[in-house]
């Protein structure tokens, strides 16, 4: 990876009434504390070339981070509109706002119906005056049942997540979140020596990665086979397979209603796995 870094946005911007009161309005944050807080970016600016390397040093020395830091996932294989959906996870969003710095986000409940709960995350870059607020919504029916409430609660916590985390996205600059992203892919194909643990090879680390598919989600050796088929013009080697696989894992733990699809499960025979915390 190289070592230059871009320096853009690392101006602090100073609002206005008006867009301090958009700022209070959109977060419910007192207006008092925005400004104790925009007070505090002005005294302490990011050092957006510290920024990465911190982020970056993060995921060297914590391996489940660069594991967890993206998902993968094919969409509508063998259609003319098929593609490959990739981005950074909840986790990697989360972790690189924190490196970030200067920042506030959240997540809310903001409308429920019979069907549906609509859940919004909001990301507030302090220093650079910038809000952004992203809605998910959550259904409240799983194979046409009702939620319990348990389900029903885990569900709404899930789209905040989601919601927090397309927040961030939209709001930090491309470079950062594109030189993280393929920093995160590199080290899952090749661990630093930094982390001090010793490293399985490629193929230990493939079959891991299948083996926890199949018992997180309870997929089947059928069911593998069928995804990997579908997915091999995706799959150039052995780290390219490593890549898919720790993406889609992501994916599943993010978005488990995409199981059906990957893994050519009829509506009869579907279920709605949950990831092991």
């Amino acid at each position: 990876m190289s070592n230059e870094i871009e320096v853009v946005d690392s101006e602090v911007s100073h609002p206005n009434e008006a867009s301090l009161q958009k700022v209070q309005n959109q977060t419910n944050i007192p207006s008092n504390l925005i400004v104790t807080m925009q007070n505090f970016a002005v005294a302490h600016p990011r050092d957006v070339k510290q920024v990465m390397e911190d982020a970056i040093d993060e995921l060297e020395i914590v391996p489940e981070l660069a594991e967890n830091a993206y998902y993968s996932i094919p969409y509508n294989k063998g259609k003319a509109n098929e593609k490959m959906v990739e981005g950074l996870s909840i986790k990697g969003a989360i972790c690189l706002s924190n490196n970030w710095g200067n920042n506030w986000s959240d997540g809310r409940i903001v409308l429920e119906e019979s069907r549906y709960v609509i859940v919004q995350g909001i990301f507030f870059d302090i220093q650079r005056n910038i809000t952004n607020a992203v809605e998910v919504r959550v259904s409240k029916f799983a194979k046409g049942m009702l939620l319990d409430p348990t389900m029903m609660r885990n569900a709404i916590m899930a789209g905040i997540s989601k919601a927090r985390r397309n927040a961030i996205i939209l709001t930090l600059p491309e470079w950062i979140k594109s030189k993280y992203f393929a920093r995160a892919k590199e080290l899952v194909i090749q661990p630093s020596p930094r982390s001090g643990q010793k490293v399985k090879s490629l193929q230990e680390r493939i079959s891991d990665g299948k083996m926890a598919i199949m018992r997180d989600f309870k997929i089947t050796d059928a069911e593998m086979k069928y995804y990997l088929e579908n997915n091999a013009d995706t799959v150039a080697d052995d780290g390219a397979m490593l890549l898919n696989l720790k993406g889609i894992y992501t994916a599943l733990k993010e978005s488990p209603e995409v199981i059906n699809e990957l893994f050519g499960r009829t509506k009869e025979s579907a279920s709605m796995p949950q990831a092991k915390s």
